[in-house]
């Protein structure tokens, strides 16, 4: 299933705290590869809402200023 709609911004601060949140239990925890891998995948997916490229095109589009 292919989704067109690109993930809304609002999703950034709980992004960003699920990485904050995996990379300070990194330090807690033995086998921390898997909270530094967590991590950044939530940095990037936090990156991808707030940079939002297809939303801004769209918007452009749609809005000649």
């Amino acid at each position: 299933m292919k989704h067109n709609t690109p993930p809304p911004r609002r999703n950034v601060k709980g992004y960003l705290f699920g990485a904050l949140f995996m990379v300070i239990g990194s330090f807690f925890i033995r086998h921390n590869l898997y909270y530094l891998i967590s991590a950044s995948v939530f940095l990037t997916l936090a990156l991808l809402c707030r940079v939002n490229f297809k939303f801004k095109s769209e918007l452009a589009e749609n809005n000649p200023l």
